[in-house]
């Protein structure tokens, strides 16, 4: 590491810790982060000790960002290769998750590592693969896209998919879809990186596509022909009798439907009552608003893996009473809107995607 990315690096981390405008300090998040990427493991040391240098808030920010992938200067163990890594990324979603796929909720993870993640492996019954498919469950336990790119990397060292798929909640454009529809992203415009000016944060929004092949495949999905409703009406009726928070209406009263479209993914949280001009700004075709997705895709490009993110609708940002006063904003389509998420993908993945090849026929044209 050179003196002028050594200083360049204790400015950020001296801003992440004591700038008190959130734009800025999404915006020397994501500086931070590319200068971590570029790191060598050797540089572990002198990066934590930039960060331990700062305020205590910028030492405890910055080292999140590369404590896990910087840790030592040990070269990271060889991946596992797995068919299908699914991450999360809040406990709500990786709880969702554990229902979908039938696992235990609060079980301990089945490699428990280090730095305190676990991964939960297993396998799913495909037809259309003829074989069982081994697949990863992580959570990354972090909002916003620098540390979601962070942590994507470090999971990407130690489980080498053949798809990486980040499922879970969003907010929604409430004119294009409903609670517990679920968004397959065509694109995601990650909007973080930009310019300050005397005016203002101007955004240079960078749009990120799925591989084509892949992306193609997602375009002519059909989960609902292939069990997604009884999929999902299970998962709801389980989080159910395990006393998990379901929304007050019956999530599985309307069959949730599957859209295309744009995720716009930016590093603050949309606490307005805006959502849907902000979505209509960036792009026609936005459909929901997260945090982690851009920095997921970067990673999964860097590393060569092909990605895709699926997204169930859990709320519409803030709404107003009569009166024109904000309103809490309602959770309780979290776990509702991320099973709908993971049914969507199991379905189509196990039951009519070829992305993990198709089962040989024989002469009688059977399976």
């Amino acid at each position: 590491m050179t003196p002028d990315d050594r200083a360049a690096m204790a400015h950020l981390a001296r801003v992440i810790g004591e700038e008190r405008r959130q734009p800025v300090r999404a915006l020397a998040l994501v500086d931070f982060r590319e200068r971590a990427l570029r790191a060598r493991p050797s540089d572990a040391k002198t990066i934590n000790a930039i960060a331990a240098a700062a305020t205590p808030a910028a030492a405890d920010i910055a080292s999140a960002l590369v404590e896990h992938y910087l840790a030592g200067v040990a070269e990271p163990a060889p991946a596992t290769d797995v068919d299908l890594l699914l991450l999360t990324v809040k406990p709500v979603e990786l709880e969702a998750m554990q229902v979908v796929l039938g696992r235990t909720i609060g079980e301990p993870g089945d490699v428990p590592q280090r730095s305190g993640r676990h991964y939960f492996d297993g396998q799913l019954d495909s037809g259309v693969a003829g074989r069982p498919l081994t697949y990863t469950l992580a959570c990354l336990h972090k909002q916003g896209n620098a540390r979601a790119g962070v942590e994507t990397r470090d999971i990407l060292a130690d489980r080498k998919p053949r798809l990486a798929v980040l499922v879970g909640m969003a907010a929604g454009h409430p004119k294009k879809v409903q609670p517990g529809d679920v968004v397959g992203a065509e694109l995601v415009v990650y909007v973080a990186p930009g310019t300050r000016t005397d005016d203002g944060i101007v955004t240079d929004p960078d749009p990120l596509r799925p591989p084509e092949g892949i992306g193609t495949e997602m375009a002519a999905a059909r989960p609902q022909h292939h069990a997604w409703p009884e999929r999902y009406a299970s998962a709801v009726a389980a989080a159910s009798a395990a006393g998990l928070t379901l929304p007050t209406a019956v999530p599985g009263a309307r069959p949730p439907t599957m859209t295309t479209g744009a995720v716009v993914s930016d590093e603050l949280k949309d606490e307005t009552t805006r959502i849907a001009s902000m979505l209509d700004a960036h792009t026609g075709d936005a459909k929901a608003y997260d945090m982690e997705s851009g920095g997921f895709a970067q990673a999964c490009q860097r590393a060569g893996v092909d990605w895709l993110v699926f997204r169930g609708v859990a709320d519409f940002g803030v709404k107003l009473d009569d009166d024109g006063q904000e309103l809490p904003r309602d959770k309780s389509w979290q776990l509702a809107a991320t099973m709908s998420a993971g049914t969507a993908v199991l379905a189509w993945l196990t039951g009519q995607s070829l992305v993990f090849g198709r089962v040989p026929r024989t002469a009688d044209g059977t399976g």
